[in-house]
């Protein structure tokens, strides 16, 4: 079955990906965190119901707080796809944060001014207290409240956490509940394994189902094709072949059998 966890990337491989270049957080109390916390998901890989491998796919969480401007879905950043979720028309001033152990290493909570603007976003490099589940954070003359849910390793072990920071002012002004937050960024977490996988398999099965029902209006010239695979850049195709793409192969070789008979029926 499909898995997501978080990690922690350090040491040779580390560097090897150059994550050692942009994963750097200058902390608010003098020191500099040199880690890369890493979000990974992965499935196992079959071919005619044997187990030949898995894919992997991952995202860091250190230092990205918006979308690149020729980025695809799956490669925006957390933070951001949670501040959408939390404020859809971007005025609100509310955003996510993501923490490795006690250092905030990322956060979409915008900044008021346009100085700090330019330096990034809004509380970067604070320390938390990793004991509790909701606290308060001052930035400049701002307040926060933020509600805290564990980021873990397959294994359970708790290395950081993601949390939703709105202002008090906001926060007294609708009466969200520590329970309401948490609870969302519960089901954000749970759904990061499905969204990478559940995008691409639902959009391959809408073109069989459109291939399909070319067929039933008597069009067997359209054949049952299936999508090149997001990872067929960097891993062979035949290493990602799954159900989706036999039961591909399989309806396009019915059509063409049912083609050619329609054909030599016609020659008669």
């Amino acid at each position: 079955m499909p898995a997501a966890a978080c990690l922690i990337e350090h040491g040779d491989r580390y560097t090897k990906l150059g994550l050692d270049r942009i994963a750097q957080v200058h902390l608010l109390d003098g020191t500099t965190l040199d880690q890369a916390l890493m979000l990974e998901a992965c499935a196992p890989i079959f071919s005619s119901g044997r187990f030949v491998g898995i894919v992997l796919i991952g995202q860091m969480l250190n230092t990205y707080y918006k979308a690149r401007a020729s980025s695809s879905p799956l490669q925006t950043p957390l933070v951001a796809e949670a501040r959408q979720i939390l404020s859809h028309n971007g005025q609100e001033d509310a955003g996510a944060v993501v923490s490795l152990d006690k250092a905030i290493v990322a956060s979409s909570v915008p900044s008021r001014t346009s100085q700090e603007a330019s330096g990034g976003p809004a509380l970067v490099g604070a320390i938390r207290d990793s004991s509790k589940a909701e606290e308060s954070f001052r930035h400049n003359e701002d307040r926060y409240v933020v509600a805290w849910q564990p980021l873990k390793t397959l294994d359970g072990a708790q290395i950081g956490a993601i949390g939703v920071a709105r202002s008090e002012e906001e926060m007294e002004g609708v009466g969200v509940t520590t329970p309401f937050l948490i609870g969302g960024l519960a089901i954000l977490l749970g759904s990061a394994a499905g969204f990478v996988f559940g995008r691409t398999i639902g959009a391959r099965l809408e073109d069989l189902k459109e291939a399909a029902g070319r067929w039933s209006l008597g069009d067997l010239s359209t054949p049952a094709l299936d999508r090149e695979p997001f990872l067929a850049k960097w891993i062979p195709a035949e290493f990602l072949k799954d159900e989706v793409n036999h039961l591909t192969e399989q309806l396009d070789q019915m059509r063409e059998t049912f083609r050619q008979a329609i054909e030599r029926i016609r020659k008669r």
